[in-house]
């Protein structure tokens, strides 16, 4: 027995088999930790874009919150002049008007339930 453990081949090939089967035992291992190094990336990813987008949000609830921001809004949003002021309003050749609110028809239209709006308009584009 001790004459078979001699050669040298035997010796090699014994390191070599040692050597797979720790390499095959790493291996899942490894895999699994470049996984979820790439799903760590991608959430750190993902929560950076939550924090920016946390922070547009309250930008524009700073915003809002300056009184001079709301007037303005008011002001060109919605028409509203201080009393004792002119309005004026720009028409175009058609007689129609940039951002102009809905008529009363379009307003009729849209009451109602969502089902009515939608086969209104699933009729109206036959």
């Amino acid at each position: 027995m001790t004459a078979k453990l001699s050669n040298p081949a035997v010796r090699v090939g014994i390191v070599a088999l040692v050597a797979l089967v720790i390499a095959l035992s790493l291996a899942v291992p490894l895999r699994s930790f470049v996984r979820q190094s790439d799903d760590n990336a991608a959430l750190a990813a993902e929560v950076a874009a939550k924090e920016r987008s946390i922070a547009e949000l309250q930008a524009d609830v700073e915003r809002w919150r300056d009184d001079a921001f709301v007037e303005e809004q008011a002001r060109s949003r919605l028409n509203y002049v201080y009393p004792g002021e002119t309005a004026y309003v720009v028409v175009d050749a058609d007689g129609d008007t940039p951002g102009q609110l809905p008529t009363k028809a379009a307003a009729e239209q849209q009451s109602g339930s969502w089902y009515e709006r939608f086969w209104t308009s699933v009729e109206q584009s036959r």
